[in-house]
C-alpha cells in the first residue's frame, strides 16, 4: 500500500505534470497535516484549501480530476452486496480456509488489513453496523476458522463474531485518525429532543470530545466544578452518595473530557485533584457509559450470567494449579462474581488482594 505522501505526489502530478517541486512539496504538506492518506480522501478537498500554491485555473483542474476518480457514492445497503476478495489474501491464509483450520494471528493481521482497504474504497468510515453485516459474513462462511471459540473449539463466545468486528472496526479508526473529513459526528436535534449519539473514529468512544451543552458556557462549567471541590473538601467520599454530585458530575462531562485530551496530557495527580469524584466506582461506571454508550456494570453482569458456568466447570475439570484447587474448594464451585474473579486471578497467579478486600 502507497505511502500518504506517494498517492498525494501521483494524484497531482498526473494531472499538472508541469507543477513546480517548491508548489508540489509545499501542497503535500498542506493536504497531509489535514489529514488526506488515501486516494479517496482527495474528493474532500476544497479549492481554498489549495489555492495558495497553485493558479485559480489549475486548482479547478486538479479538483475536477479528483472528482472524476472519485467512487460513487456508497448505496446504503452497499455491505449486503460486499463481497471479500480472497485472492488478495496469503496462500496459507486460503489453506487454513479449505482445510477448516484457524489461520495464524499474522495471516488473520494481513487479512484485516487488505479487507479494510477495499471497504475504504467504498466507504472512507464505515459505521460498527455496516461493519457487523460483513464480519457475519465472513465468520457464516468460515466459521472453523474464524468463529470466536473457547479452547474446546465447539463453545460459541458471545455471538460468535465480536473479535472480527473488532479488529475491522480499530484498523478502520487507526487508517482515520487524522481525518477530521471522515468522522461521524452527532447531528444536533431540530425537535427539542436529545440528540442520538453515533460513532466516531476515536476507538469505539461515542462522546470523546462532545460539544458545549446548550444554554451552557465554560465559565459556568467551571462553576459546578468549584461547586464539586467544596463539596468533596467538606465532605470528602461520603458526597458521592449525594444526587447534586451526580448530577454536577454528569453536567460536567464536557470540561472533564477537556482535560483528559489535553495535549500535553496531564498528570493523573492533576486530575485527581480537579475532579476528585471522577475517581470513585460510581462517577467511573458513569464517565464510561457515556463515553462509549456501554454500561459497563451491566456488560459484567450479563457476561456472568451468560459465562460464568462455563469458567467454572472449566477450571472444575481442568485445576490448572493449587491455587485455582483451593479456590474451588473454599467455593464449593458456586457461580458467584466474587468466585469467578478469584478462580481467575489464582489461574493467572495473581494476589487476592490486588483485587479482593476480605472481611468478616
Amino acid at each position: 500500500m502507497l505511502e500518504p505522501c506517494d498517492v498525494i505526489r501521483e494524484a497531482i502530478v498526473s494531472a499538472l505534470p508541469s507543477i513546480p517541486v517548491e508548489s508540489l512539496g509545499r501542497m503535500m504538506e498542506k493536504l497531509i497535516q489535514q489529514g488526506v492518506e488515501t486516494e479517496e480522501d482527495l474528493q474532500y478537498v476544497r479549492e481554498q484549501d489549495i489555492e495558495d500554491f497553485i493558479k485559480p485555473i489549475q486548482c479547478r483542474k486538479l479538483l475536477a480530476s479528483w472528482k472524476r476518480k472519485s467512487p460513487l457514492p456508497a448505496g446504503k445497503n452497499w455491505p449486503d452486496a460486499f463481497k471479500v476478495n480472497w485472492e488478495k489474501m496469503t496462500s496459507s491464509l486460503n489453506m487454513c480456509l479449505q482445510n477448516g483450520k484457524r489461520p495464524t494471528p499474522a495471516d488473520r493481521r494481513q487479512m484485516i488489513r487488505v479487507l479494510v482497504d477495499d471497504i475504504r474504497k467504498i466507504e472512507v468510515n464505515p459505521s460498527r453496523a455496516q461493519c457487523l453485516i460483513i464480519a457475519t459474513d465472513i465468520v457464516r462462511q468460515y466459521p472453523q476458522s474464524f468463529m470466536d471459540t473457547l479452547d474446546d473449539g465447539r463453545t460459541t463466545v458471545g455471538a460468535g463474531y465480536e473479535s472480527l468486528l473488532c479488529q475491522i472496526k480499530t484498523r478502520i479508526e487507526h487508517l482515520n485518525r487524522n481525518n477530521t473529513l471522515a468522522r461521524r459526528r452527532a447531528s444536533k436535534a431540530t425537535n427539542g429532543t436529545k440528540p442520538q449519539r453515533r460513532p466516531t473514529d476515536t476507538y469505539g468512544c461515542t462522546q470523546w470530545q462532545p460539544e458545549l451543552p446548550p444554554e451552557e458556557t465554560e465559565a459556568s462549567l467551571e462553576d459546578d466544578r468549584q461547586k464539586l471541590m467544596e463539596l468533596f473538601s467538606r465532605e470528602g467520599s461520603s458526597g458521592m452518595e449525594r444526587a447534586e454530585v451526580l448530577k454536577l458530575m454528569e453536567k460536567t462531562y464536557y470540561l472533564q473530557r477537556q482535560m483528559i485530551n489535553a495535549n500535553p496530557a496531564p498528570a493523573l495527580e492533576h486530575v485527581k485533584q480537579q475532579w476528585p469524584y471522577l475517581f470513585f466506582p460510581r462517577s467511573m461506571c458513569t464517565h464510561f457509559e457515556v463515553l462509549t454508550d456501554v454500561s459497563i456494570v451491566r456488560k459484567i453482569e450479563a457476561f456472568l450470567e451468560e459465562h460464568g458456568k462455563n469458567i467454572m466447570e472449566f477450571f472444575k475439570k481442568n485445576p490448572t494449579n493449587d491455587d485455582v484447587k483451593n479456590v474451588l474448594f473454599r467455593t464449593d464451585c458456586s457461580v458467584t462474581a466474587s468466585n469467578i474473579l478469584q478462580v481467575l486471578m489464582a489461574h493467572f497467579k495473581e494476589p487476592l488482594d490486588a483485587l479482593i478486600i476480605q472481611t468478616d
